[in-house]
């Protein structure tokens, strides 16, 4: 009853230690942790064996950004309760704060030892191992905790890192995909997609990514240019004129998005629009010499085709 009581107390503060440290603290914040912190100590003082004691101190040192004061208490209780995963990664989590990377792994494989099926574990030391620049070490982690738990969102953020640098950019792409499956409105899962689907030069599906990406992000006003412009690469001009004229609508006025609405327009065969755009890019920049003759010519089309409607209106 003793050890599940501990437990559940080391859970309670661990919860308490993770937000800690997102926080500022006021004066009477840290006046009350010292004022705890003092407490514990003569806790100890009176009996060296109160380990509870110890794990409370740990933790308002911790709040208080003595870390390494922290570390040292969780030495102390950690040399007696040896089987304690809660303990071992409230020491990760310190470790991890002052960057001994290495101490933290050895925490995670330690609670691994005692809990071999925790997915997240192997995530937290799948960390811990790409910090310590141990990559095939650390994929191997991330593989093992996908393996355990196919809805860990993030060791497939971890692992698609990871692959990014081998420069397997289908593996990357995958692995966010996954998490887009776990969870639907992560929304920067969907903007790497499209930018790993640009570099693959599959511009159909980055098209499709970056609208799912605005859907969630409706103020990344680029997403609507970016949208565009892959639409006119491939053809897709109706879809180019909506997401450039969203563009312009929201801000973005620069000569790209005037000369390739432009462009769509003239695609189109919608000269008027196409001629007002061209007009507009020109102004931007005076030397863009492709806008100058587009719009030379839809000039010609648009009076070639006026003087047919007249023509026929005459006929008539």
């Amino acid at each position: 009853m003793k050890r599940l009581t501990f437990l559940l107390f080391s859970l309670f503060l661990f919860s308490q230690l993770v937000t800690a440290q997102n926080k500022e603290l006021s004066a009477a914040q840290i006046a009350e942790l010292k004022y705890k912190s003092d407490n514990e100590t003569w806790s100890i003082r009176n009996n060296p064996t109160n380990y509870l004691a110890f794990t409370k101190r740990a933790d308002y040192k911790f709040q208080l950004n003595d870390i390494k004061g922290a570390i040292e208490d969780l030495d102390t209780v950690l040399e007696v309760v040896q089987n304690d995963p809660v303990l071992y990664n409230r020491r990760a989590y310190c470790r991890n704060f002052i960057k001994d990377y290495l101490g933290a792994y050895e925490d995670y494989t330690a609670v691994i030892n005692i809990s071999p099926r925790s997915s997240k574990t192997y995530t937290d030391r799948g960390i811990a191992l790409f910090n310590l620049k141990r990559i095939t070490e650390a994929k191997a982690d991330f593989d093992k905790a996908i393996k355990l738990n196919p809805q860990n969102e993030e060791a497939y953020l971890n692992r698609a890192n990871i692959k990014y640098l081998a420069k397997d950019l289908k593996g990357t792409w995958n692995d966010y995909q996954s998490v887009t499956k776990i969870d639907p409105e992560y929304s920067p899962a969907f903007k790497s997609m499209a930018e790993l689907s640009v570099k693959l030069k599959e511009y159909k599906r980055a098209i499709k990514e970056y609208e799912s990406y605005v859907n969630l992000v409706p103020n990344y006003y680029q997403g609507y240019q970016l949208i565009g412009i892959y639409a006119y690469n491939t053809k897709d001009y109706k879809k180019s004129i909506i997401n450039f004229s969203k563009a312009i609508e929201a801000g973005l006025v620069n000569e790209e998005n005037y000369f390739k609405r432009g462009m769509s327009y003239f695609r189109l065969s919608k000269y008027e629009p196409a001629i007002s755009d061209l007009d507009k890019a020109i102004t931007l920049n005076a030397n863009n010499v492709t806008a100058k003759i587009v719009r030379e010519t839809a000039v010609k089309k648009l009076n070639s085709s006026n003087k047919t409607k007249d023509l026929l209106a005459v006929n008539e």
